[in-house]
């Protein structure tokens, strides 16, 4: 059924109108790709697809997958006119309207909101009707951007949402084809600059000229085009291969056929776009062509680049048509159904304990039974003991497809050691074999990005961090962040012991030969895991800290940054997550621990400014020390005795 090339607009100028859910089935050959619409209908386009570049945690980018920026692209040309194609709705910039004409196209930077007023979108390769519902978009500047496209309204019978609101600012709507609304995303996002200077430009780059009308200090969104910016090649703008959308198509026709039981299983190495290649099958999975409210599992197993679980951490969760779009850096409001702390960034610090949890929430999805599609990210870690990680993975998880990504010839040895040979069986398919295929990596940006040579990884684990911890609330509208320095807001006292709600400590490292004193240093300023206890369990008393035996299990509930430690009056002052504030004091029933792994504490948030210290000059930090120490104190020198080429016996 063909759409007519011109619909005669029934514009509509009331607030609470319907969504049109019409559609259009003249589309490119990757219409069968079945994917669940926000709120309207989605449809994939035939155009090439743009996506984001897997967030530079991963890694340099291989010379062989990347391509040159254009000299010049679309949203470069777009011109940004006040009063014309753009208004600014309110005094403090944070709530636009932006106008579009046929073929044009816009570059939104930062974190926004997008409502389509009129038209249609087209994003990643996927067309959006105008709606109600607005779509949430993350773009920070370290990784590659899509544009925002404009399109048609794709139905019989088109729709507009403009408001008294908009007919105020005079826009000439019928000389546009698309009008969004573009808003805030987050609130006080921007304010974690003032821990750390690194992150005045993640989201708003540099080469944005802050002076121009489209953005303001408040507004967390920047619109980029050749007049807006000092220099545009820093924006990282790239089209995915043709391959990649090849196999997009194949796995959405897939999904559309077999809507009981998909398993997806995505390997690769370092940098080589698994995250990329995972958001942009959610998007279409969960955006088009799909009325229903279908749920995927997703086993987000990365604890160095989560996508919905808190940092150092792996979890199952179940994500719907709220998807936030582009690269939300770990910032999406969907809370995990099941969350569990690995407490390092690398599964290759603790192989066995990240074994061990990976296998139970595997189990547990399992279990679930789910009627609908699992995907699965694994890390890049497929060398020595990952291989046999990443084959316990295999047998545990059964997948109906193991998605390859880089070079054949990189792949070919990892492809030799997965075990795939066998059938495998569910309660909801029998006797299949998994289908395993290469596909080329991400095709990324140049190397020497300017700004991705200045936001390391370490910097972006360390974003994911403060935010986690700074989080007020996480609304489907609005996500409020508070990055006023910890050490200036009042801790929780905590008792621990036989009589507080703590009853214990997990170390890193067992031990009988603790003291307090040790324990204590070992604490005070790091990141811990706060656990429920399952039952009972054995206490080492040698001291005034109780110590919980390495075999102590329990229910994780949220990481804890400790302040300090009272230890004759048996107390621990610490700091929890706002968004995720569960404390021990309010559940007196039951007991907890604390853990320490190896997640490292914030530099800036252990000390933020030197202006804190110089306002307060008697605060006293408990972790830090202004003593210089000893020649070689706290250094440890190990000489490994290694058996040299010179060395062997002949």
């Amino acid at each position: 059924m063909a759409i007519p090339e011109k619909l005669e607009s029934e514009l509509q100028y009331q607030d609470d109108i319907e969504d049109d859910d019409s559609l259009t089935s003249e589309t490119s050959s990757s219409v069968a790709d079945i994917i669940d619409s926000a709120d309207d209908d989605a449809l994939p386009s035939a155009g090439p697809a743009s996506e984001y570049e897997d967030d530079a945690e991963e890694g340099e980018s291989d010379e062989k997958a990347t391509q040159d920026i254009p000299s010049a692209r679309k949203w470069e040309n777009f011109h940004l006119l006040g009063g014309v194609n753009h208004f600014l709705l309110n005094n403090d910039g944070t709530k636009a309207l932006v106008a579009l004409k046929q073929g044009e196209e816009v570059m939104i930077a930062g974190s926004f909101q997008v409502q389509i007023l009129k038209g249609g979108i087209k994003y990643n390769d996927v067309h959006y009707n105008a709606s109600q519902t607005a779509l949430r978009v993350w773009h920070p500047s370290c990784s590659s951007m899509s544009p925002i496209s404009s399109s048609f309204f794709a139905g019989w019978k088109e729709r507009a949402f403009i408001t008294p609101e908009i007919l105020k600012t005079q826009v000439a709507h019928k000389d546009f084809e698309c009008i969004l609304l573009i808003s805030n995303r987050c609130s006080g996002l921007l304010e974690i600059s003032k821990l750390d200077s690194i992150f005045s430009n993640l989201w708003v780059s540099r080469d944005y000229l802050t002076s121009h009308t489209a953005s303001s200090q408040q507004s967390t969104f920047a619109i980029l085009t050749g007049r807006t910016m000092r220099d545009t090649t820093s924006v990282l703008s790239l089209n995915i291969s043709s391959s990649w959308t090849q196999k997009l198509d194949e796995l959405s026709l897939f999904h559309q056929g077999n809507p009981l039981d998909m398993r997806l299983m995505v390997l690769g190495g370092k940098n080589s776009g698994k995250s990329t290649f995972l958001r942009l099958l959610l998007q279409r999975f969960l955006h088009v062509d799909n009325d229903d409210d279908e749920l995927i599992f997703y086993l987000d197993i990365d604890p160095g680049q989560t996508e919905f679980s808190g940092p150092d951490c792996i979890s199952l969760n179940c994500v719907g048509k709220d998807l936030e779009l582009g690269n939300p850096l770990g910032q999406s409001p969907n809370v995990p159904t099941i969350e569990r702390y690995v407490g390092t960034n690398t599964p290759s610090a603790f192989p066995s304990k990240y074994l061990a949890e990976i296998t139970e929430l595997i189990d547990i999805a399992a279990n679930e039974v789910h009627i609908g599609s699992t995907v699965l990210n694994v890390p890049g870690w497929v060398k020595g003991f990952g291989i046999q990680i990443v084959n316990n993975i295999i047998s545990r998880f059964k997948p109906t497809h193991i998605l390859l990504l880089g070079s054949v010839a990189k792949n070919q040895s990892l492809l030799n050691e997965l075990q795939v040979d066998g059938t495998f069986s569910t309660p909801l398919r029998e006797n299949y074999k998994a289908e395993v295929d290469i596909i080329d990596g991400y095709h990324g940006s140049p190397a020497d990005f300017s700004l991705k040579a200045r936001i390391q990884p370490y910097h972006l684990r360390q974003f994911r961090l403060l935010s986690h911890f700074h989080k007020l609330c996480s609304a489907s509208h609005l996500i409020k962040y508070d990055f006023t320095p910890l050490i200036k807001q009042r801790p929780l006292r905590v008792s621990f012991g036989a009589s507080g709600p703590i009853k214990a400590f997990k170390l890193p490292i067992p031990g009988d030969k603790w003291t307090d004193k040790n324990i204590k240093d070992m604490l005070e300023g790091t990141i811990v895991g706060i656990y429920k206890a399952a039952e009972k369990f054995d206490v080492n008393t040698q001291g005034r800290i109780p110590v919980a035996g390495q075999s102590t299990g329990g229910v994780f509930l949220h990481l804890g940054f400790i302040h300090s430690i009272n230890v004759q009056e048996a107390y621990v002052n610490i700091y929890l997550p706002f968004s995720r504030k569960v404390s021990p004091t309010d559940q007196s029933a039951f007991d907890f621990f604390i853990e320490r792994r190896k997640t490292e504490a914030p530099v800036s948030e252990l000390l933020p400014h030197n202006e804190l210290l110089n306002d307060h000059p008697e605060l006293e930090i408990p972790f830090v020390s202004s003593r210089k120490p000893k020649k070689y104190e706290y250094v440890w020198k190990v000489r490994r005795n290694i058996q040299r080429r010179g060395h062997l016996t002949k």
